[in-house]
Parts: C-alpha cells; sequence; structure tokens
C-alpha cells in the first residue's frame, strides 16, 4: 500500500506518542524546540543533542517523523541500544502522528532488517544487528542507501564497532544525529562536531 505523503505546511504540536508524564511538560516543548531548530538546518555530518535519559525515545521518534515530513522520499536508520531495541519497535507501534493522530507504522515503512532498509524508510535496528547482515564497509549499499541517523545507542562509552559505523556515515556526509543524556567522552570530536545541550538552554 502506498503511504500517504503528508503536508508539510505547518509546525507540529506535541506528539501523541510521547509518554503521559512529559505530555503536559514545558520542557519537552522546549527541547523539540530545540531538536527542530536543528533539523531544519541542511548540513550534513554529526550532531548531539543533550536531553533528559526518559525522552530519548520520544525525541528520537519525534525526529524521524519531523525528517520524513520533510522528504518522505528519504531512508532513515534509528540506531538504538540492543537490549532497548524490542521497547524501541514496541514505541514506534503504539507512535501517532502529529497532525491527525494516526499510527505512524500506517504513514511510514518500517523494518528492523538492515539488510531491507533500502525498502523501507525506516530502519530500527541495533550495532549487532548491522555486523550480522551486511558488510561494515563505506561502499556497501546499506550505508549508501541511508539519508540520516538517529543513534539512541551507548555514547557516552562507544565500543569499536559503532564508532565505525559513525565514521563511516560521517565520511560519506550522512547527517548523524546523536541522542544522548551525558556529553561523550570517549568519542572522536569530529563525529559530533556540533553539541547542543538542551538541559542548559531549556531550563
Amino acid at each position: 500500500m502506498k503511504k500517504r505523503i503528508p503536508d508539510s505546511s505547518h509546525t507540529f504540536p506535541l506528539s501523541p506518542a510521547v509518554p503521559t508524564q512529559w505530555k503536559k511538560s514545558a520542557h519537552l516543548r522546549k527541547v523539540f524546540a530545540v531538536l527542530e531548530q536543528a533539523l531544519a538546518r541542511s548540513e550534513q555530518g554529526g550532531m548531539l543533542l543533550i536531553l533528559d535519559e526518559d525522552m530519548i525515545v520520544s525525541l528520537a521518534l519525534m525526529g524521524i517523523e519531523h525528517l520524513l515530513h520533510q522528504n518522505p522520499h528519504q531512508h532513515l536508520l534509528w540506531l538504538v541500544k540492543r537490549h532497548q531495541k524490542a521497547v524501541c519497535l514496541k514505541a514506534w507501534e503504539q507512535a501517532q502522528a502529529w497532525g491527525d493522530g494516526s499510527p505512524l507504522r500506517d504513514r511510514f515503512t518500517m523494518t528492523p532488517l538492515p539488510q531491507k532498509a533500502s525498502e523501507a524508510q525506516v530502519c530500527i535496528a541495533a550495532v549487532t544487528d548491522i555486523q550480522l547482515a551486511v558488510d561494515i564497509t563505506p561502499r556497501h549499499p546499506f550505508f549508501l542507501t541511508l539519508d540520516a541517523v538517529l543513534c539512541s545507542e551507548v555514547l557516552d562509552h562507544p565500543g569499536p564497532a559503532l564508532t565505525h559505523m559513525l565514521e563511516i556515515f560521517c565520511s560519506l556526509e550522512k547527517r548523524v544525529i546523536g541522542l544522548g543524556a551525558t556529553i561523550l567522552e570517549d568519542v572522536d570530536a569530529s563525529l559530533f562536531p556540533r553539541i547542543i545541550d538542551t538541559k542548559s538552554q531549556t531550563t
């Protein structure tokens, strides 16, 4: 079934997909405003948003819908923690579109399989999924197909596999958006040359 391309003429209200405890949060609204402003920029490369841990999944969903709202022909990767993949997949299934409250799963196509990333608008996968499914080289179709990456993986102390993947995306000039709760210490600054601390901006 062909996915409906949403109208892109307005700014979104607060997503119904946001956890109940955040629905009336002025802080969440401010954080999303920062995210929306950052995503409106056209430059490629890495950007890290520092935000509260409880908001990461909700903000990732907001970012995905915002990017696909701007250009529904993109292929996006939501890179998640392995032990949280089931939670993120459930969040996707339950998420609702900002405009009319329709399920995101009905509006955009999604796959949890990296080898199928070119066939869907969104791929939700962990580092281990990608390692098992594709060759980790810059010329592999998986890396070439994707237009942007939202990474909510472990960013405070990333392993070599995650670092290598991020390096590939950055070398291909893909947009990489990290969502984390702490400032990075063990990641090469070239991966995330732009850091936005929403905790300090929205207090």
